[in-house]
């Protein structure tokens, strides 16, 4: 596929995406990232939520004591779309 430049873009939006992308991440838009990614891997039939995520980096991380996910030690199973090995 050949991409040409000569589609209009709105240069506030060009000037906004260009802001965005110099500044660095906050720790919250980090993590909101980080979950959001892990969540995009897991199989749809895995049942496992956003929530469940958080939760689950969160212990792993040592900013809770309670399992996670209801099991001892706080596993997110495995996606089986391929893309975990």
């Amino acid at each position: 596929m050949i991409y040409s430049s000569a589609i209009p873009t709105d240069p506030q939006l060009l000037e906004a995406l260009r802001a965005a992308a110099a500044r660095p991440l906050s720790r919250a838009e980090r993590r909101a990232q980080r979950i959001s990614f892990i969540y995009s891997c897991l199989d749809a039939s895995s049942g496992v939520s956003k929530g469940q995520i958080a939760q689950a980096l969160d212990a792993a991380q040592g900013l809770c004591t309670a399992p996670a996910l209801g099991v001892p030690d706080a596993r997110i199973p495995r996606a089986t779309n391929g893309l975990a090995g």
